[in-house]
């Protein structure tokens, strides 16, 4: 009896040992994953969140709840506007941030020299129309004199049609397009090579920011925005009420009735 208890005694530490041994050797790994490593499951290395249908990458998802953002070329700050909201935004955040240092001074959008495309197709001419605040210019080109390096939206015309007007405001020029378009839709060229159809409703050449410096373009089909890349490939479906392009990888849009930052080259 007494060799019985030794030998029961015997296995019992042995079976003690192998638990033991199994739970320090199985604790090193959590669904298969090396202790000291969040599982793949719950990591989070990038903050920025795809959803929907359209496989969108958002920065910020679009929960802010201003009526209009600006952004104003003199100052390089972007605005938020709406009932009781007024401040310059955090690009990064899309939040209202007092720093001026960083993130310029709050402005009421002011623009600078704005730029409009024209095409007259049966004289092959490409015509340049600049806006400032005081004074208008024509600037013409033939195919061969056109920039070729530019990605451009186009807006058909009757060059003979333009008219300079007798007076204009602070005695610089102005000209009238009213009796001249040859119609009301856009086309995108890379040069003076065209890459889409005259589709487009309108080109928002007004002063964007990040558009204004050349990181991206934005038009408008149906009634919606959707912003091109400088090299002419689509970035994003035409589904936006506003876009405002920051800088060569983030823009303001608004989507469903509310401002985020999106990531456009995700």
């Amino acid at each position: 009896m007494a060799e019985y208890k030794k030998r029961v005694k015997e296995v019992l530490i042995i079976f003690v040992m192998i638990l033991i041994f199994s739970f320090f050797t199985g604790c090193g790994e959590i669904n298969n994953e090396p202790v000291g490593v969040i599982p793949s499951t719950v990591m989070s290395v990038n903050p920025m969140i795809e959803t929907d249908e359209h496989g969108l990458v958002w920065v910020v998802e679009p929960i802010l709840e201003y009526e209009r953002i600006l952004y104003c070329v003199y100052h390089q700050s972007y605005n938020a506007y709406g009932p009781g909201v007024y401040g310059i935004l955090n690009t990064k955040t899309g939040l209202i941030t007092d720093d001026k240092d960083n993130f310029g001074h709050p402005c009421g959008g002011h623009g600078g020299t704005s730029f409009t495309f024209l095409f007259d197709e049966e004289k092959e001419l490409f015509i340049r129309w600049i806006t400032g605040d005081h004074e208008e210019e024509l600037n013409i080109y033939s195919y061969d004199d056109f920039p070729s390096n530019q990605l451009n939206a186009f807006r058909k015309v009757n060059s003979e049609k333009i008219q300079e007007l007798e007076y204009a405001p602070f005695g610089g020029k102005e000209y009238d397009f009213s009796q001249a378009y040859a119609g009301n839709k856009y086309a995108l060229a890379f040069g003076v090579k065209y890459i889409t159809d005259f589709i487009y409703d309108r080109a928002p050449w007004g002063y964007s920011g990040g558009q204004e410096r050349g990181y991206a373009i934005t038009l408008i089909l149906d009634g919606k925005f959707g912003i091109f890349h400088k090299e002419g490939e689509p970035a994003t479906p035409f589904i936006f009420d506003d876009i405002i392009i920051i800088d060569k990888d983030t823009a303001f849009v608004k989507y469903n009735g509310k401002y985020g930052i999106l990531d456009y080259n995700k």
